[in-house]
Parts: structure tokens; sequence; C-alpha cells
């Protein structure tokens, strides 16, 4: 309920005031979102400490990282063709894994 209202307060006026495209949403979204993130941790702050922060680091060095350069090697080698059918692969493997 609470992600439903920040879309329809965030996501719907950046869309039809400003009349930015859905590929520059992203910037203006988190500009707009500020004030409510400021809000929210004023009446409930969050607690970060260092045992939180090791699996988002972890999560956005290892898999991330590696997959990245994988997706690079397989386009440099083999084409973005062959890139694209392991694309079409990925979500099948996913379900099955």
């Amino acid at each position: 309920m609470e992600l439903d209202l920040l879309y329809l307060i965030t996501v719907v006026p950046a869309i039809l005031l400003f009349g930015i495209s859905k590929a520059g949403l992203g910037g203006s979204v988190a500009l707009v979102s500020i004030p409510f993130l400021l809000y929210s941790e004023t009446v409930q702050p969050s607690y970060v400490n260092f045992n939180a922060l090791l699996p988002i680091l972890y999560l956005g060095i290892f898999p991330t990282a590696l997959a990245f350069q994988l997706r690079y090697y397989i386009t440099k080698t083999s084409g973005p063709v062959f890139l694209s059918y392991v694309a079409y692969l990925i979500p099948i493997f996913a379900l099955i894994w």
C-alpha cells in the first residue's frame, strides 16, 4: 500500500506535469523522492551497521561485476547475436535454478 502511494506521488506527476519520458524517469523520480526519504528517516530512522553493509557490497561487487565482465567478454568474442541468444536463456535458467 505504501509503495503504491509513493509511486502515485512521485512517478505519475513526473510523467504528467513535467513530460518526462519513461527512459529518463529514474533520475527525476529519485529527486522527487528525496523529501519523502527525509520525512520517513526522521519518523523511523534506519540503523545501518557494518554487518548490514557486507552483503550489499558482496552482491554489488562479485555477482554483478562478474556478470558484467562475462557479458562484455561474450559480446567481444562471439558477437551480439550470440549474446542475444544467451540473454533469452537467462530467465529459463533462473526459473530452473
